[in-house]
C-alpha cells in the first residue's frame, strides 16, 4: 500500500517508540539499560530534564559515563503516567559525544539549545526532528546561561535568545551573517561585576540575573543596567525563574 504525499517519514523517536515488547519484565530490562555504569563503578546521572510545552514530550538528559550523555524521551499516557520511548546519543557535529551544562527548549519545541562545557563560547542546536545537532552558533565570550526573550517565547518562532557570560548580558540572533551572533545594539557589558551565574524572563520580558554570591539583579532591558539589586546572602544562585507576571 503507498503512503500518501502527506504522511511523514519516521524519525529516530518515532522508530524508538514503535519498539514492542513482549512483557513487563522485558520492558523493564531495557530500561534498566539506559541506567549504564560509569566507568570506575559510578553510577549513570540524570543531569537536565525539559518538558514541552507544545506537546506531549519529557525529554531528559542522562550522562551514561564522563564525557557521554543521552537524550531521552518520554511521554504522559492516559493516566497521566510518564512512560519512556527511547534514546539518542548527544553527540556534536564531529560526532563527538558530550554531555550539556546547559538545555533550552526553542522554536516552537522543534529545536534543543545545548551549552557544552568544552565549547563555553558555542551553543548547539540539536534539530529534535532529526534527532542530531545540526547547527553550531559562535559567541564572543564565554557563555553561564541561555534564556528565551519572555518566558514562553520557546513556544513559538522567534529564532533570538539571551545570552549571559560572567560579566555582560546581550542578545543572540543567529540569523546574523557573521561568525559572532550577539547583535551589538542589544548587550551590556560591566566592569565591576564578574560572577553573574543565572538568567530567566518573565512573562512580559523582564529579566533577573543571579550571581555566585547570591545577589538578584532586576533589569528591563539587556542593555541597560540593573533597576534592582537584591543583597545575597552568601550562597550561589545556580538557578533562578520568574512566574509569568514578574
Amino acid at each position: 500500500e503507498e503512503k500518501s504525499a502527506t504522511e511523514e517519514k519516521p524519525n529516530k523517536w518515532e522508530q524508538a517508540a514503535s519498539k514492542a515488547y513482549d512483557d513487563d519484565d522485558e520492558l523493564q530490562a531495557h530500561i534498566d539499560g539506559f541506567a549504564e555504569r560509569k566507568k570506575g563503578g559510578g553510577a549513570a546521572h540524570n543531569r537536565h530534564i525539559t518538558g514541552s510545552k507544545l506537546f506531549n514530550r519529557t525529554y531528559v538528559v542522562r550522562e551514561m559515563k564522563p564525557g557521554a550523555a543521552a537524550l531521552g524521551y518520554f511521554h504522559h499516557n492516559d493516566e497521566n503516567e510518564l512512560e519512556y520511548q527511547g534514546k539518542i546519543a548527544i553527540t556534536d557535529r564531529d560526532k563527538k559525544h558530550f554531555t550539556p551544562s546547559k538545555v533550552m527548549q526553542h522554536q516552537s519545541d522543534r529545536s534543543l539549545l545545548l551549552l557544552d562545557a568544552r565549547h563555553p563560547e558555542q551553543i548547539s542546536v540539536m534539530n529534535l526532528d532529526k534527532g542530531k545537532v545540526v547547527e553550531e552558533w559562535q559567541i564572543d565570550r564565554e557563555l553561564q546561561d541561555i534564556v528565551p526573550l519572555t518566558k514562553h517565547d520557546d513556544m513559538t518562532d522567534n529564532p533570538m535568545v539571551y545570552g549571559l557570560a560572567n560579566n555582560a548580558m546581550f542578545q543572540i540572533d543567529a540569523r546574523i551573517p557573521k561568525e559572532n551572533k550577539v547583535i551589538d545594539s542589544k548587550q551590556k557589558s560591566y566592569k565591576s561585576i564578574h560572577n553573574m551565574r543565572s538568567m530567566a524572563t518573565s512573562g512580559n520580558g523582564f529579566i533577573a540575573t543571579g550571581a555566585e554570591d547570591g545577589k538578584i539583579r532586576l533589569y528591563d532591558c539587556v542593555e541597560k543596567k540593573a533597576k534592582t539589586c537584591l543583597p545575597g546572602l552568601g550562597n550561589e544562585v545556580k538557578h533562578i525563574e520568574i512566574s509569568d507576571d514578574g
